[in-house]
């Protein structure tokens, strides 16, 4: 599958389903999707859905990684920033599933670059990424990376060119519908399309379309034919235009007219501070008036506000209070205050896996556990014991979390802490 930022690398094209479409965020933002998945589903359903609130928007990421969870596969979105873009890659992981770690970015100008999967990636202007769909398919993609070497640079280019830039199918189409309609009519087309169009707009109209199948030669002859009957297309409009630009403008300028000014884009908050959040979670516990909370304070968190996330006790306190926040362990539990109690706390989710199940639905948990190990083992999941052999698996990698992703569910923890204490208040006042 291919649209002008995008391609799944996917040498078997009988094996797995990908699909692309747009989703509509309080009708404002528009975000593209991309999805592989290893297994035949139906991803159509998503098409064109339209979210109001975040809650919506966490629910409707849910529903689509749920949908990849059979076979594993990928799911990237992609959102106007600036003049660029900013794409989110979430790989899915499977048994059976080997996923790739690199993925080739195309440009405008310099070679092709093969770069590491991450999960935040910013794309400028003319930048398109090649992201085989397993390990297999990146070892194909190498090779051919390497075999296009062996051509020219100016023919290597090309090539490339083809994959990076929108189909000629879609060029053909836009100039016999330009053609057609009336001299005037194409002046202000070209004069306006840029500032009239928002960005996401002009994204949608130019990536949706495949890249046509055909001989290399061929399609850069056409190509070659196609702009040049552009460029003298466009110099005849011009040299039409002139005359009448000349007849109608006087010898002193006019008053302009000033346009509506354009509604500004949406503003969305800067990232909460991670320091902040950590700060504000350890001073609840300090203060906190449930003496089981408190109790798990002076055990696990004393001492190390400052290289907290560098304290093994304290990445298990924070899975523990995780643990007690989503009700499967309780205040009480000699577990809580033990800080040797390594095993009892993952065995809360190795030995459940409806348990486990309810961890993952919860992004805000997910990410601020896989955050936490990430800083202590340097691996997003939960860490081997003597008990258990291999670690659970939160995320892919650590680069699939940033800093900012573990500041929601620090907040969340920050509230339940202050909320037992305020319950424990009410139970006194009684």
């Amino acid at each position: 599958m291919n649209t002008d930022l995008l391609t799944f690398f996917q040498p078997e094209e009988s094996s797995g389903t990908a699909a692309t479409f747009s989703v509509d965020v309080d009708k404002e933002i528009a975000i593209e999707v991309w999805m592989f998945s290893r297994e035949k589903i139906d991803l159509s359903r998503f098409a064109r859905t339209a979210v109001s609130s975040e809650e919506d928007w966490k629910n409707f990421h849910q529903e689509l990684q749920a949908s990849l969870q059979p076979g594993g596969g990928f799911l990237v979105y992609a959102q106007a920033h600036n003049d660029g873009v900013k794409a989110q890659i979430f790989r899915k992981e499977a048994p059976g599933y080997q996923p790739p770690n690199r993925m080739l970015r195309l440009t405008l100008c310099g070679d092709a670059q093969f770069e590491e999967i991450k999960n935040n990636v910013d794309l400028r202007v003319g930048d398109h990424l090649v992201l085989p769909v397993n390990g297999q398919a990146e070892g194909r993609l190498t090779a051919l990376r390497d075999d296009l070497k062996g051509l020219p640079s100016d023919l290597e280019s090309s090539v490339l060119n083809i994959i990076r830039r929108p189909s000629l199918e879609w060029r053909l189409d836009r100039i016999e519908r330009t053609l057609s309609l009336p001299q005037a009519t194409q002046a202000d087309q070209r004069k306006c399309q840029a500032r009239q169009s928002s960005f996401m707009e002009r994204l949608y109209d130019f990536v949706m379309w495949k890249v046509p199948i055909g001989p290399v030669v061929g399609a850069l002859l056409l190509m070659a034919g196609t702009l040049l009957a552009y460029d003298k297309f466009f110099h005849a409009a011009s040299a039409t235009e002139a005359p009448v630009k000349e007849s109608k403008v006087p010898q002193v300028n006019p008053t302009p007219h000033p346009s509506p000014p354009s509604p500004p884009p949406p503003v969305k908050p800067a990232p909460k501070d991670l320091k902040a959040s950590l700060d504000a979670l350890f001073k609840s516990l300090e203060t906190s008036g449930d003496p089981h909370i408190h109790g798990l304070y002076t055990t696990h968190f004393k001492g190390h506000r400052e290289d907290a996330l560098k304290v093994q006790n304290v990445s298990w306190g924070i899975t523990k209070l995780q643990t007690m926040e989503l009700g499967f362990l309780e205040k009480k539990s000699p577990v809580v205050n033990d800080v040797s109690a390594w095993t009892n706390t993952e065995k809360i989710y190795r030995d459940n896996n409806e348990n486990f199940d309810t961890l993952k639905r919860d992004q805000n948990a997910v990410d601020l556990l896989a955050y936490t190990w990430c800083q202590q083992s340097g691996a997003p999941s939960l860490p081997m014991t003597q008990t258990y052999k291999q670690p659970l698996q939160l995320k892919g990698t650590c680069d699939d979390v940033e800093p900012e992703d573990a500041v929601p569910g620090l907040e969340a923890l920050t509230a339940w802490v202050n909320k037992q204490s305020e319950q424990i208040k009410v139970s006194l006042r009684k």
